[in-house]
């Protein structure tokens, strides 16, 4: 069942009074227009009057609705907000089921672990009953015991007084002499009385032997038993405490529930506003991309892709916060090149800098991501390095130049006067020939050379990997007609070159 509630009871008995006084003001037009009989788009007197009392009716019901929404909120939210509460309230509902459930299934564990508890207690009860009648039984046994013993006592009393009737009669045959085989026959008769006594000692010692064995099994039961009852006691204090301590865990769970569920609406709704910003951004950022594309298109291209815009070679072991200030200071140098040839700026004003982009494995990597990156590479490295800011598309003037940053060993590649390479030339032809060849063999088969040994070219320069001094040039194209015969030009390191330096050459003829 839906429920209703003010505000939209208020509205449809704001309509159920407008449509009343719709017809009713209807009714009366529609009866003034038949009588002045006009007439529209050819249409009859009576049929003009009844669309004009259409007409009238639909925008007094428009007009009634636009102004119950300009003044009232509520009405206002319900109308443009209706699909967008349900939704979320859908939602709200959905979580708030689960957390019953969730707190249905701790209510049915702690319900099981009360059983248990209460079985627990059963046992419990059950052996202090049953110590109840062994202790019972024992105070019988003990009764028995004090009996036997009291028959045996009173025996030993008789037989005590026997012994010293025996001892008196003996004093008597003793003293009198008389009358022996009276006195035998007695003495026989007390003999045998004498054994059946003792046989009667010795039936009830053995009786109360045994009385006293099961008296001591009794006892060494009952404190089984007791033994017993306290390991269920303690057993029983252990699994309350537990309970309790679940029980406090599952109520700290539920308000954690609660309370992240509370937190989980305030992120959606702060998400939400955040998703209209950013959506809000994003449309404003492709609106001026589509506007700088259009006009920068047809502009000369100022970077290709893997153009190089900046360099800086690093030392070894740096800091994590040295390392980052190096990769910024590349990023500053590279923002100073794009700017110098006319490119335009990102949305933090910026001519060049990193943007979003996928990896090898097309996942997102953020323009923090790939800062972090570079500086993750350079810090604390035993080897000295060098940072590089590269074009990632082609960009063409007026555009903002989006950038890569390559972090590469930077070792000695050549020693001072280390041979580089050397070509053959023939001092018998003109200056012309011997200048294009030297030229040839430079931009080619030596610059593969040194890139193959270790050097990292300057992509997009006029000169990637360095040049040689025309003056040096002009000399040995000079000399080498002056011999007027074949030679080998040799080219030397001019200094000690690392990979990101640019490489000096001194000219040798042989």
């Amino acid at each position: 069942m839906y429920g209703m509630d003010l505000v939209s009871l208020l509205f449809l008995g704001f309509m159920v009074i407008v449509s009343g006084f719709v017809a009713y003001a209807g009714d009366l037009i529609g009866r003034s227009l038949g009588k002045k009989r006009l007439t529209i788009l050819g249409l009859r007197p009576r049929h003009t009057a009844a669309v004009m009392t259409g007409v009238f009716g639909g925008l007094a019901t428009l007009l009634a609705v636009v102004a119950l929404v300009m003044i009232s909120e509520p009405v206002r939210t319900w109308v443009f907000e209706g699909n967008k509460a349900r939704t979320e309230l859908a939602a709200a509902q959905r979580s708030l089921a689960q957390t019953g459930e969730e707190l249905e299934g701790t209510l049915g564990s702690l319900a099981a672990e009360k059983a248990r508890l209460a079985a627990a207690g059963k046992k419990v009860a059950a052996s202090e009953k049953e110590i109840s009648a062994l202790r019972g039984t024992a105070a019988g046994l003990r009764k028995s015991v004090d009996l036997a013993r009291a028959s045996l006592s009173a025996s030993r009393k008789r037989l005590e007084t026997i012994q010293a009737q025996y001892r008196k009669l003996m004093q008597e045959s003793d003293a009198l002499g008389a009358n022996n085989k009276e006195i035998v026959r007695q003495n026989k008769q007390i003999a045998e009385r004498n054994i059946r006594l003792e046989i009667s000692v010795a039936q009830n010692e053995a009786k109360i032997q045994e009385q006293t064995r099961q008296l001591a099994s009794l006892n060494q039961t009952v404190k089984d038993l007791q033994g017993t009852i306290s390991g269920l006691q303690e057993r029983l204090a252990s699994e309350s405490a537990r309970t309790a301590v679940e029980l406090k865990k599952l109520a700290e769970e539920v308000e954690g529930l609660q309370k992240a569920r509370d937190e989980a609406e305030a992120e959606r709704a702060k998400a939400v506003e955040a998703l209209n910003d950013a959506s809000a951004l994003y449309t404003s950022m492709v609106a001026r991309l589509k506007d700088m594309t259009a006009s920068s298109r047809v502009k000369p291209i100022t970077y290709q892709i893997g153009d190089e815009l900046a360099r800086i070679a690093v030392r070894s072991s740096l800091s994590a916060a040295e390392a980052k200030a190096f990769v910024l200071a590349v990023l500053e140098s590279a923002d100073a090149q794009a700017k110098g040839v006319g490119a335009g700026s990102l949305a933090d004003g910026r001519h060049a800098g990193l943007v979003p982009r996928t990896d090898q494995n097309d996942r997102p990597v953020s323009p923090e991501q790939q800062l972090q990156r570079a500086v993750d590479d350079l810090a604390g490295k035993p080897l000295d390095q060098v940072v590089i800011a590269r074009s990632f598309i082609n960009t063409f003037q007026s555009e903002p130049v989006a950038v890569v940053l390559q972090v590469s060993p930077n070792p000695v590649v050549y020693r001072m006067g280390s041979v580089v390479g050397e070509v053959r030339i023939d001092g018998g032809e003109s200056e012309r020939l011997i200048l294009q060849k030297i030229n040839d063999y430079a931009s080619g088969d030596l610059a593969d050379s040194v890139v193959k040994k270790g050097m990292i070219p300057a992509t997009g320069k006029p000169r990637p990997l360095g040049e040689i001094e025309s003056d040096a040039l002009f000399g040995v194209v000079r000399l080498a007609r002056e011999a007027g015969r074949p030679l080998r030009l040799v080219f030397l390191a001019a200094e000690e070159t690392r990979a990101a330096d640019r490489l000096k050459l001194e000219l040798r003829l042989r």
